[in-house]
């Protein structure tokens, strides 16, 4: 199942989950993003990056608000459902690609070469899940997972490996 049935309209804890969790997760990483935004170096690069990784948070907010219908696969979508699924995929599209640019430019702000190379490879294995992400596919909502776990895992570790530079790029005290 995606990660959206659970959220869908009908579903037994679905409002729950999606104010209570997904749009509150969406405003965590909006502020972490922001507080990136101090500490890495004022590049146009980096702030693309970091601006399409917010477009990923405003969208995983907005597909928490216009839920899907029960069970994400209806023969009459509602006006909610057709905005939902429409935000799915520029919301990856945008998190793989921000946190892309981000991870291409680490050798501008990090001084370990490994980040811009295992975030290239990531990015190509985040793009083979989401391009897999077929609701014929019987384990689907395990690649939905597995690219989202690895989006913020990813994201986690940049926002770890950025923290001993300060906005020019050099050292913290």
């Amino acid at each position: 199942q995606f990660i959206s049935e659970l959220g869908a309209s009908g579903s037994p804890h679905g409002t729950l989950l999606n104010f209570a969790g997904f749009v509150p997760s969406s405003i965590l990483l909006l502020i972490s993003i922001a507080a990136s935004h101090r500490v890495l170096p004022k590049t146009g690069i980096n702030r693309l990056g970091l601006a399409l990784f917010a477009l990923f948070a405003v969208l995983m907010a907005i597909a928490a608000y216009f839920t899907c219908d029960f069970e994400c696969r209806p023969d009459n979508p509602t006006f909610a459902h057709i905005v939902h699924i429409n935000t799915a995929l520029p919301a990856y599209l945008s998190a793989i690609l921000g946190l892309g640019v981000i991870g291409y430019n680490a050798d501008a702000w990090a001084a370990e070469p490994s980040i811009k190379r295992f975030g290239l490879g990531l990015m190509l294995a985040q793009f083979a899940l989401l391009f897999n992400l077929n609701p014929d596919i019987a384990y689907v909502g395990a690649l939905q997972r597995l690219l989202e776990s690895s989006l913020y895992l990813w994201w986690i570790y940049l926002t770890i490996r950025m923290r001993p530079y300060g906005p020019d790029g050099s050292a913290a005290n």
